[in-house]
């Protein structure tokens, strides 16, 4: 397992990633971190540490927006993955300019949001101000 893997584990685990300087601060519910979970993030602890400082954009999503030109391009690498929303974690299945589909798990519908309220686990949102949900 990658640490990007590794990062979408934790945070469907209900865990929290951050880091305060060379530290990675891991957070969550103490029944969920196996000793496999805890060597993996060891293992990776530095891999880890990089990617949650750089607000958790793996490169290929930068290199995405920089390809088509568009900020939400960034998001295209993570359709069929796990993505950080407003309402928790959920798996992207369409990404747009002005709207992106996320399947949150328990929903019988697929919530549509902004796309800069998505970013990857572990991730800082791009948006400002409060999250949005777009009903339609």
């Amino acid at each position: 397992m990658d640490a990007g893997a590794l990062l979408a584990t934790l945070g469907r685990l209900a865990f929290t990633v951050a880091v305060d300087g060379a530290d990675l601060l891991v957070k969550g519910p103490p029944s969920a971190m196996t000793p496999d979970l805890e060597e993996a993030i060891r293992d990776h602890k530095a891999e880890l540490v990089e990617l949650v400082a750089a607000d958790g954009w793996p490169p290929e999503s930068l290199d995405a927006e920089r390809r088509f030109g568009r900020w939400h391009a960034r998001l295209y690498p993570f359709i069929g993955r796990t993505v950080s929303t407003p309402l928790g974690a959920g798996r992207l299945v369409q990404v747009f300019q002005e709207r992106a589909s996320v399947i949150l798990p328990g929903e019988a519908q697929v919530g549509v949001f902004l796309p800069e309220d998505l970013c990857p686990l572990g991730a800082v949102p791009s948006s400002k101000g409060s999250p949005r949900r777009i009903q339609h």
